[in-house]
């Protein structure tokens, strides 16, 4: 079983290497943000799920049945390939030191130490914000509630509640306003679940540096999907790449939560640059298939 278990993490980290290398490759400098958001969540789900899947195909006998269906049987009930090995494992009496079962269950202890850091990391972040929440003053605010902070931090959205801190002296009430509809894009466009499942699949995932790229990758798309939504109300870049760099100076120094999108300083370079560049050309779309 735990051969089994890894041959899966294996599989499912190297189909999502080879998506996230054709997303850098070919995609990530597009401006078609929608269609790269949902190339990156499909990519993680067809990672998950396509290392299981049995394929409706007539092997011949003179080809070797792929690795991974051996795998799935043993997984969902084949008992006489089970019985077989257990009968192969008694027959070979091994004596002296098992070296493999040695590594084996080193493997299996790294690993699952590995995920309960992941899941301790991601326990701390939601009772973070569920503190913030019961600490601070929450107003109704339309369809979403404003968590008024007292720290400085920069702001974010996590599921229906916007949190903005209350040390920005240098912004207008406008530009407070702005900021607050920017958080109300990344609610209506449910960028949390996005990133739940991102942090989900980082605990099982969690020794593929491929999947922090991925994560990243897909803070960024939601703030360029904002960002062009409020460039576009407001119908002046400049004005609101001015604040940007206007919040930059606010929460220098302070650090954002792992788990949320939101103002975090070293994005938002990249997010003036995106929103100045030329825009893909529609046939772009094409690199998606």
């Amino acid at each position: 079983m735990t051969k089994v278990l890894f041959n899966y993490l294996l599989e499912s980290s190297v189909c999502l290497i080879i998506f996230l290398i054709v997303y850098k490759t070919l995609l990530s400098k597009l401006t078609h943000f929608t269609w790269m958001r949902f190339y990156s969540i499909l990519s993680l789900v067809l990672s998950i799920i396509l290392p299981v899947i049995i394929l409706p195909v007539n092997w011949a006998t003179s080809y070797p049945i792929p690795k991974v269906l051996d795998n799935m049987r043993l997984i969902f009930g084949n008992t006489s390939g089970f019985q077989k090995n257990a009968l192969t494992t008694d027959n070979q009496q091994i004596t002296g030191f098992d070296v493999r079962n040695l590594i084996y269950s080193a493997l299996v202890f790294i690993y699952v130490a590995g995920v309960i850091y992941k899941m301790g990391k991601l326990a701390w972040n939601l009772n973070l914000i569920a503190r913030y929440i019961r600490q601070n003053p929450v107003d109704s605010e339309e369809n979403y509630r404003l968590v008024r902070i007292s720290e400085s931090i920069p702001p974010f959205s996590f599921l229906n509640y916007v949190f903005l801190s209350e040390n920005y002296k240098s912004l207008s009430a406008s530009d407070l306003q702005q900021i607050k509809d920017h958080e109300k894009v990344h609610i209506h466009q449910f960028h949390t679940i996005d990133l739940i499942l991102v942090e989900l699949s980082s605990i099982v995932f969690w020794f593929n540096p491929f999947i922090v790229y991925l994560k990243r990758s897909l803070q960024e798309i939601h703030e360029y999907l904002v960002d062009e939504k409020i460039a576009m109300a407001n119908g002046n870049r400049k004005n609101y790449a001015e604040l940007l760099l206007s919040l930059t100076s606010d929460i220098k120094g302070s650090t954002g939560l792992n788990l949320t999108a939101g103002f975090a300083e070293p994005q938002i370079k990249k997010r003036i640059q995106m929103m100045i560049i030329e825009r893909s050309l529609p046939l772009n779309k094409l690199r998606f298939l």
